[in-house]
């Protein structure tokens, strides 16, 4: 029996992991490793959603920007944004996530998403950025994001329903701390396996506000969250136009020869 065949794809992903373990603590290696896996498998973007954004705030919002090594390899953060997680039993694993083909759930829109990793049960964990506002404007937040949670290394699958948790928040003051108590946090989803939008709002009072990117597992095992598409924006930014339809110009018909002319001979 001829021996199973890896997808290149999968053995691709699987030399990823074994060079970044080598690399581990070295930001250059990390570079070299992506550089490798974008010269053999290309990148498929995906559309992006129809969930206006005018004026959005944020530094790389869609994680299309970049993504540098914190002191690690296994600290790889998309540019503009910082990490943040409850102290607990997981290490995560920040690292961005690549589209390889058509229907790959690794990102929302485009071609990368930003992906954590491996957070203890009931240790919460995730992503914000801090951005300027003028004091008392109401401001919007939105993510999209997806979770896969479960006892096994099969991210096929959640194992369980509610397995995990998924939210964003504002801090109205710009603050760094995910426990604030002024911050206003959407309702914890726990919808998993799909790509799903967050959104919350609040009013600046400060001339700052933060916006936090909030995981959670519920139960022990294996998990992921990515996150993609975000956007924090003033309320009253104008959207965008609805995009407008040239009418086609119709064919002028044309009389069949020998056909009676609407015209009557005198």
């Amino acid at each position: 029996m001829a021996d199973p065949v890896t997808p290149p794809e999968a053995a691709i992903r699987i030399q990823n992991r074994q060079r970044a373990r080598a690399c581990r603590g070295s930001g250059l290696c990390l570079v070299l490793v992506l550089a490798l896996v974008l010269a053999r498998v290309p990148i498929v973007t995906a559309q992006a959603p129809e969930l206006p954004c005018p004026g959005n705030l944020l530094v790389n919002p869609g994680f299309e920007a970049g993504f540098s090594a914190r002191g690690f390899a296994s600290r790889t953060l998309a540019l503009g944004w910082l990490a943040w997680q409850d102290p607990g039993s997981g290490e995560p694993v920040l690292s961005p996530a690549a589209r390889f083909r058509d229907g790959d759930p690794a990102a929302m829109a485009g071609a990368w998403s930003q992906r954590v990793e491996g957070l203890g049960p009931l240790q919460a964990g995730g992503l914000w950025q801090t951005v300027p506002v003028p004091p008392g404007e109401r401001v919007l937040g939105q993510a999209w994001a997806l979770a896969w949670q479960g006892r096994d290394a099969d991210r096929q699958r959640t194992r369980s329903s509610g397995a995990y948790a998924l939210g964003i928040g504002i801090d109205p003051r710009g603050g760094s701390d995910p426990d604030a108590a002024g911050i206003v946090w959407t309702t914890p989803v726990t919808v998993t396996d799909g790509w799903l939008p967050l959104f919350v709002a609040t009013t600046a009072e400060s001339t700052a506000v933060s916006l936090f990117l909030r995981g959670q597992p519920l139960s022990p095992g294996a998990n992921e969250a990515r996150w993609d598409e975000a956007c924090l924006r003033l309320a009253d930014a104008p959207l965008p136009p609805p995009p407008t339809r040239t009418p086609e110009p119709r064919p002028t018909p044309e009389l069949a020869a020998g056909a009676p002319s609407a015209t009557p001979e005198l």
